[in-house]
């Protein structure tokens, strides 16, 4: 081994050592950039997840609304109308004139407060109308075009 050969061994280590050296900080930077792009990246998983559970909760919601509304209308279309509320369309299509809500609950056999109930809810669907004098208090009860459809459709006159 002669002296240059000493001189050339310690150049390629000093030179790697250098090389290496600037590898390492190279792979410390890259490490130190993937760290903060995964603590970024689990922020927006949390965030994510956040929106997601409220994003369920909100379509749950509208879900329930929307069956709600489906049996609403569908009652309102007459698809559901309870069997009291058929009968007073049956009973208010078969009489020739308007009827009070008293000669409604007799002619059903019921009781009057559940008679002006079930008159309530039909005259909230369309399906009847009131007409009242007001100096006497006494209101009447008949049926409104929807009802007389309904009535027709149904087979009660």
């Amino acid at each position: 081994m002669g002296l240059f050969d000493g001189i050339e061994k310690l150049i390629t280590e000093h030179g790697s050592a250098a090389i290496l050296r600037e590898r390492i900080a190279l792979v410390k930077e890259e490490h130190a950039a993937l760290e903060k792009k995964n603590t970024a990246l689990a922020q927006e998983i949390v965030m994510i997840k956040n929106e997601n559970q409220r994003l369920e909760l909100e379509n749950y919601k509208l879900k329930e609304k929307t069956g709600n509304l489906e049996k609403q209308l569908a009652q309102i279309h007459g698809k559901e109308l309870e069997e009291e509320e058929q009968k007073i369309i049956a009973l208010l299509a078969r009489s020739l004139s308007e009827m009070q809500a008293e000669h409604i609950a007799a002619g059903l056999g019921i009781h009057p407060t559940r008679a002006e109930h079930f008159l309530d809810k039909l005259l909230e669907g369309g399906y009847v109308m009131i007409s009242g004098d007001y100096i006497s208090g006494i209101s009447r009860y008949y049926l409104d075009a929807k009802g007389k459809e309904y009535a027709v459709k149904h087979g009660y006159v």
